[in-house]
């Protein structure tokens, strides 16, 4: 049969194209960085009123009365000059008392009360907020009361220094030296003291000022831990049920709300379970406004609104930033319920009111009520709105307006414009939550734009920020890198770039186990690994997903997904299964025409032709006109040819090609026709069609080939003369292609058949001459040999032989043409050369075919010579190199021969068992002579075993046949007559083309016959004999037989 043509499967193609209709093209809208509500805002501002809230608070706990509490005045009763400085500090007269103190301390530099001196001093500059010499002076202070303590061991030395390192740790911490202010509060810690508390809400306060919330929550714990009942309970409440509302954590807030107002609740009521409270001013109406916030972040929104109009009407809170916060707290809750009118009514209430420009309230009121204005319809008064925050330079969250109005234009698909905004806003913040916002926004566009090169460098930026930023800093920090993670692995994907790909999409899935678009990364990662080829891996992720996330909006997608991997794969029961869960899940799916295709698929690559043809035919019928009925048509055509229905096969490709003339693979279909007219002999009908798709297809990858083929079927049909002029036609016009080498084998065929075997190496010659490095001219130069060993000019051949391995000594002919070249030689009697092209041979081509058959054929020349010791020793270096061939079982066979020659019948019998270890036609001709040898020695048992295994040998019919007989005629001999007429009729059954064993078997079952009693059974075997062989020996021996018969009684 002639070769298939190259594109004969179209459906090979159909298996490497991507599998991810849907994966391609635009995501869903970010549902995390699109929010409806720019809430990091909200949080932004509250951080900055409780921070300057805490400001006031440090301020007004830190009075004079409270640094010159009784304790101090006792200290100052032995010295009635600083008792008289101290009374003068509390009128308020700071300078005085300071420049009095200095004069003090410089003329009386060994008065025992320098510490005190000290102290009232730090504590006028503290009052003066110069706070780094205040803190200079306690500290000063606490060295002389610790060096008292250790002179003297009086308590209240210790009491003094206790309260001198407490007011310098709190001077440091209000200069902002937080490092030496930490120090102080710590060493307060290292000793048993009632300092405990203030020393933690210190350092609470230091982690607030640096943003470090949840070691903030920390201290503030171990305050109430080491002074349940101290002066700072409340406070503590307070502080930590601030940490949590940052943290976003507002039930384990309303509980510290709950526990701080019980606690305002007793003191108010003289519980003497509490002392009185070092509390900040309005503490109640903070507790009020802290639970409307947390009531608020848990969405409980008409209850937050109750607590914030109770704080805003609070008559102490006229121009207190919390009334502030209460009304953006309102329009907060009001905006969120989509009442519009009313929050922005409350944020023209602090617009209104709050007349600082740079107040952070204000300008989230004006921005969110910006917001408001767009949620409520009036887009035009929005966008207006904006561009007056977006166009003063001055506006403190000019970056988030830039963002709010980027969002708006990206909800309207002007994604162009929205970029500009979302990068301006990235340029523009000035915190980074706002930054990497932006930032992502901006990458977020760039990916809806197509630009994925300019989408992967933005999330690096993204993910360079996040490097060097913590979750303190930046709240919701994880949901940002995730969201940059996922977003560049996509990009990636559809960039083409699939190994960085896969370690962004696999490293999100591996670390945000709980993410809500999870599902999302295991379909793109599937994706990325199909078009990487890695199907086993694609599997995995898309089983992962259907898993997992049994009711995800991507099932549909990954279930078909999953069925085409699988069908890549070549799994096709679990392909089959997985397409028959998508139709039974989603009986309307766009993917169904195409999954029955895929089932047809399937049952053409099982080799289910009928099958695969019926499901082929179903898809034609349902859409005859689309590219998928084009597919299938062609697809039906394949499926009849392959079952050998040529007729019906060639009328759906004449089919194919009226109904889609312009289809890539017409001249596919008109080649199948012309291909299946050529199978079938008809070769002037497959010119024909060949000549068809020429015409019509002038330009077709297949054009090469069709010419080929008319000269082919030429060639076929006896025309040898006008098949070299086509072979030679196609040659000028297609040099270059693959088929040449077999047109210029054909021509040489043609002019061996025209009896003109000078033509045919001259041809061969020419095309060398022409292509001389080509390996197809050193195929053709070594085919060229054959003509002159055919007609046994082997002289010549020699010569041919030896110009191939000069002129191709790299070709993988060589050891071929030097094996021919020993033949050649020992065909002239030229053993010695043939020695040295065997020697070459084993030397360079140790483990080619053509050495072993080359060891063979010499020592077999040494045999048929006489030289029977070169020849055994040469034949047993081919039985310990090729153990268990067929080279093996001829050297064995041969040197059995050998040693019967010289008389040694024990090591022939030896030989010849070792030749039916190897393979082929000696190793049967051993096991003949094994059984043979025993059956002439009697042993009928042994030598049945040996005939046996020869009954299967189909290359030696006759052999066959006689070992058959043979077994017959030894169990004839042994007188079972049963077993000898089954093994007889075995040959009659299996050998009937091999005449004398044939009727050697008839005449054993006729004599059987006879034995057994059967006279007329045996009458009519011999008649048989008679009719087949009338006219020579077996006839009449037959004859003789069966005359003999008729005379007995």
């Amino acid at each position: 049969m002639l070769p298939m043509p190259k594109r004969w499967l179209p459906i090979a193609n159909w298996m490497t194209v991507t599998l991810l209709v849907f994966s391609s093209g635009t995501l869903p809208a970010h549902g995390q960085l699109l929010s409806p509500l720019p809430d990091d805002v909200l949080h932004r501002t509250l951080e900055g009123v409780l921070l300057e809230h805490l400001d006031q608070s440090l301020r007004a706990s830190e009075a004079l009365g409270r640094q010159l509490a009784p304790p101090v005045r006792q200290l100052l009763d032995a010295s009635p000059e600083l008792e008289a400085l101290r009374v003068e500090l509390l009128r308020g007269n700071r300078q005085l008392v300071t420049a009095r103190l200095s004069s003090y301390l410089e003329q009386r530099p060994i008065l025992p009360f320098r510490g005190e001196a000290y102290y009232l001093r730090g504590v006028a500059l503290f009052d003066e907020e110069r706070y780094a010499l205040a803190a200079l002076d306690f500290d000063s202070a606490a060295t002389h009361a610790l060096q008292r303590y250790h002179m003297r061991g009086d308590s209240t030395d210790w009491e003094f220094w206790l309260r001198a390192q407490y007011w310098k740790a709190v001077a440091l911490m209000h200069h902002s030296s937080f490092e030496q202010a930490t120090q102080s509060f710590c060493q307060l810690l290292e000793v048993p003291s009632d300092y405990c508390d203030d020393a933690y809400v210190g350092l609470g306060t230091i982690a607030e000022f640096r943003g470090d919330y949840r070691a903030a929550l920390a201290y503030y714990d171990s305050a109430l831990a080491c002074s349940a009942q101290g002066n700072l309970v409340i406070t503590a409440h307070i502080r930590a049920a601030q940490q949590l509302l940052l943290l976003r954590q507002p039930r384990q807030a309303l509980q510290r709300l709950a526990a701080a107002r019980q606690a305002l609740d007793m003191v108010g009521q003289g519980s003497a379970l509490l002392p009185p409270q070092n509390l900040a001013p309005d503490s109640d109406a903070l507790i009020e406004l802290l639970t409307a916030e947390a009531l608020s972040q848990i969405g409980q929104f008409a209850q937050a609104i109750e607590r914030y109009r109770a704080v805003a009407a609070s008559g102490t809170l006229q121009h207190s930033p919390l009334r502030w916060q209460a009304y953006l707290g309102i329009g907060w809750a009001e905006l969120n319920r989509g009442r519009y009118s009313d929050a922005i009514t409350a944020y023209r209430t602090v617009s209104d009111s709050v007349a600082d420009v740079l107040s952070l309230q204000r300008a989230q009121a004006l921005l969110f009520r910006a917001v408001a204005v767009e949620r409520s319809g009036d887009a035009l008064k929005a966008i207006e709105l904006f561009d007056a925050l977006i166009a003063d330079p001055a506006f403190p969250l000019r970056a988030q307006a830039l963002i709010e109005r980027g969002q708006f234009e990206y909800t309207r698909g002007k994604f162009r414009t929205a970029w500009v905004l979302f990068d301006r806003a990235y340029r523009a913040a000035s915190d980074p939550a706002t930054m990497l916002r932006g930032l992502l926004l901006r990458a977020r566009t760039e990916f809806d734009l197509r630009r994925w090169d300019s989408t992967i460098r933005s999330c690096n930026e993204v993910e360079q920020h996040t490097r060097r930023l913590t979750a303190t800093i930046v709240s919701n920090l994880e949901l940002l890198t995730a969201e940059a993670q996922l977003l560049r692995g996509i990009a990636a994907a559809n960039e083409g770039r699939y190994s960085d790909a896969i370690t962004d999409l696999g490293s999100f899935i591996a670390r945000y186990q709980h993410h809500t678009r999870r599902d999302e990364a295991l379909l793109w990662l599937a994706e990325c690994y199909e078009r990487s080829n890695m199907l086993e891996n694609a599997v995995a992720a898309l089983e992962q997903l259907l898993n997992r996330y049994p009711n995800s909006s991507r099932r549909e997608e990954a279930l078909y997904n999953l069925g085409w991997a699988q069908f890549r794969l070549r799994k096709f029961d679990a392909a089959t299964q997985t397409f028959d869960r998508l139709l039974a899940e989603f009986p309307r799916t766009p993917h169904g025409i195409d999954v029955t295709l895929r089932k047809a698929d399937m049952l053409y690559l099982s080799k289910k032709y009928a099958d695969a043809a019926r499901l082929y035919r179903q898809v034609v019928k349902t859409t005859p006109q689309s590219d998928d009925g084009e597919y299938a048509l062609f697809q039906v055509g394949q499926s009849l040819y392959r079952l050998g229905d040529y007729m019906n096969a060639a009328e759906h490709f004449r089919s194919f090609v009226r109904n889609f003339p312009e289809s890539p693979i017409a001249d596919d279909a008109l080649y199948n026709i012309a291909w299946i007219r050529m199978l079938q002999g008809k070769w002037d009908d497959a010119i024909a069609m060949f000549n068809t798709l020429l015409r019509s297809y002038p330009n077709s990858e297949l054009a090469p080939a069709a010419r080929f083929y008319i000269a082919q079927c030429t060639y076929n049909s006896g025309q040898y003369v006008r098949a070299i002029d086509l072979y030679r036609q196609f040659l000028a016009d297609y040099p270059s292609s693959s088929l040449a080498g077999q047109a210029i084998e054909a021509i040489q065929d043609a002019y061996i058949n025209l009896g003109q075997d000078s033509l045919a190496v001259e041809v061969a010659r020419e095309y060398i001459e022409r292509n001389p490095t080509s390996e197809q001219s050193a195929q053709i130069a070594f085919r060229t040999t054959d003509i002159f060993v055919r007609n046994r000019d082997f002289s010549s051949a020699i010569k041919e032989y030896e110009r191939f391995i000069e002129q191709y000594p790299s070709s993988r002919y060589v050891p071929d043409a030097l094996y021919g070249l020993l033949k050649s030689l020992l065909e002239l009697g030229k053993a010695d050369d043939a020695e040295r092209v065997l020697r070459r041979l084993v030397q360079h081509y140790d483990s080619s075919q053509a050495t072993e058959l080359a060891l063979v054929d010499m020592a077999a020349y040494w045999a048929s010579n006489s030289f029977s010791q070169r020849a055994d020793s040469l034949f047993s270096v081919v039985m310990t190199r090729y153990p268990g061939t067929q080279s093996f079982a001829r050297a064995a066979y041969e040197r059995a021969r050998i040693a019967l020659a010289r008389g040694d019948s024990a090591s022939a019998l030896a030989l010849w068992r070792q030749a039916t270890i190897g393979a082929g036609e000696y190793a049967y001709q051993a096991y003949y002579r094994l059984g043979m040898w025993y059956r002439d020695r009697g042993s009928s048992d042994s030598a049945r075993a040996m005939f046996r295994p020869i009954i299967g040998y189909n290359d030696n019919l006759p052999l066959a046949a006689e070992a058959a007989y043979r077994i017959g005629e030894l169990w004839q001999r042994d007188g079972n007559c049963a077993a000898a007429a089954d093994t007889f009729s075995l040959v009659l059954d299996r050998f009937e083309g091999v005449e004398d064993w044939y009727t050697l078997s008839l005449l054993g079952l006729a004599e059987c016959a006879e034995t057994q009693g059967d006279r007329a059974r045996a009458r009519e075997l011999y008649q048989t004999i008679m009719i087949l062989r009338p006219d020579d020996d077996f006839g009449r021996t037959a004859a003789a037989r069966r005359r003999r018969l008729e005379k007995r009684p």
